[in-house]
């Protein structure tokens, strides 16, 4: 695609900046990636599990483009996600339990911009550090007098961990009259390089100095 306008010259440090923040939808599909654990055939396990796990993310980034008439940007980006999750435990009895996921992921994106006219189409590859937070309720089977069962709620269990990731991200944005432009934009991450994790899709406001 080629720009159906005057190139853009972009002349100075400020001309080169970029900034865009978003809300949307992000959801764990880890579970597209997992193995089945050895276990499992020998355990009632609980089904809600292995399912696309759904929350919202907010993100904000900033970029840098590289060159005075470049359509490439180094785009740094702050996500951040909570996901609703399942508990996961073998014994039926906590199948009704809930726990929360919180996803901070710290990006760094080379991006290439394709123009026609108003419309850009943005495809971006680069690398994100996730730092992953989950709560947990405890749970514990009690049983009364009469021999009947109860699931107790005695705590909650803290989970973090950090692991680098890769980030693939894909946008169109129509730009106004003004310096604004509004999109969506999709971004996929994967661990090892090659396992999706989780994805965001989300609608976007970016403005882009002259």
């Amino acid at each position: 695609m080629t720009n159906g306008m005057a190139q853009q010259v972009y002349t100075s440090f400020i001309d080169r900046l970029s900034f865009d923040a978003g809300t949307g939808y992000f959801a764990d599909i880890f579970f597209l990636s997992v193995k089945q654990d050895p276990l499992e055939p020998y355990f009632q396990t609980n089904p809600k599990v292995d399912q696309i796990h759904h929350g919202w993310g907010s993100a904000m980034g900033v970029g840098y483009r590289l060159g005075k008439k470049s359509h490439n940007t180094l785009h740094a980006y702050f996500t951040k996600a909570i996901v609703k999750d399942a508990y996961d435990e073998f014994s039926p009895a906590f199948f009704t339990g809930i726990m929360f996921d919180t996803y901070s992921l710290y990006e760094l994106v080379f991006e290439h911009d394709f123009i026609s006219k108003r419309s850009i189409w943005t495809l971006g590859l680069g690398a994100a550090i996730e730092s992953f937070k989950n709560q947990s309720p405890l749970y514990a089977l009690y049983k009364d007098s009469s021999n009947r069962t109860y699931t107790l709620l005695y705590g909650f269990q803290n989970f973090r961990d950090v692991e680098p990731e890769t980030v693939i991200n894909v946008s169109y944005a129509y730009r106004l009259k003004s310096d604004f432009s509004i999109g969506i934009r999709l971004k996929t991450y994967f661990f090892d390089f090659i396992y999706p994790e989780s994805l965001m899709v989300s609608p976007f406001i970016a403005y882009r100095f002259r």
